[in-house]
């Protein structure tokens, strides 16, 4: 009897821990969203004052240079990540190796007489989209309806409307979820991640 009592009581601790980490999950990420919508608002407001950071360098106007992702922005957009207390270093690498990966196309390029969009860098590369608005607009109907933990790792879903449901991936490091991954949940034939 007595095991049957103790074995309930740590099936109990098992349930609110997890309870609390999901709570802490489902938290993280809305308080991301809420961050990155402030900053994209930031953004747009300073991109009409020229005073955004720069993750390219050269080309057009200079017409002797060639269009290049500039590693020292994509660290320094690295170093603002990291500050917001949201990733992890594995999102951190991501983010790096997607800007790589827009320079080797740059690299194989040439000199260019004229502004030209670069592919790639107009989506959001955290979000994954073109138009955050679909995201950052409904927050506040945003909730955690999917979450497995196990020990420090976690894959969540949250809904944010009928056609958006992202997964998220997590790391507890230091008793805080960062985030490692972030994409859409393509199950639906209406997701808004859906190729």
């Amino acid at each position: 009897m007595i095991s049957g009592i103790a074995a309930h009581g740590y099936c109990q601790g098992k349930r609110s821990a997890s309870l609390a980490n999901r709570r802490g999950i489902e938290t993280t990420l809305i308080r991301f969203l809420k961050w990155h919508k402030k900053e994209d608002q930031a953004s747009n407001a300073a991109s009409e004052s020229k005073t955004l950071l720069s993750i390219t360098k050269g080309g057009y106007p200079d017409s002797a240079t060639q269009l290049r992702i500039d590693t020292a922005g994509v660290a320094a957009y690295q170093n603002f990540l990291r500050k917001s207390g949201y990733f992890s270093e594995t999102l951190l690498a991501y983010v790096r190796d997607y800007y790589l990966a827009i320079d080797k196309n740059l690299e194989k390029g040439s000199k260019m007489n004229a502004l030209v969009k670069v592919n790639g860098e107009d989506i959001d590369v955290l979000l994954q989209t073109y138009d955050t608005a679909d995201i950052l607009d409904h927050i506040d109907k945003a909730h955690l309806d999917r979450c497995y933990i196990v020990y420090n790792k976690a894959i969540a879903r949250l809904t944010i409307s009928s056609v958006v449901k992202m997964i998220f991936t997590l790391t507890k490091t230091k008793n805080k979820w960062l985030i490692d991954y972030i994409g859409f949940d393509n199950t639906s034939k209406f997701s808004l991640g859906r190729e």
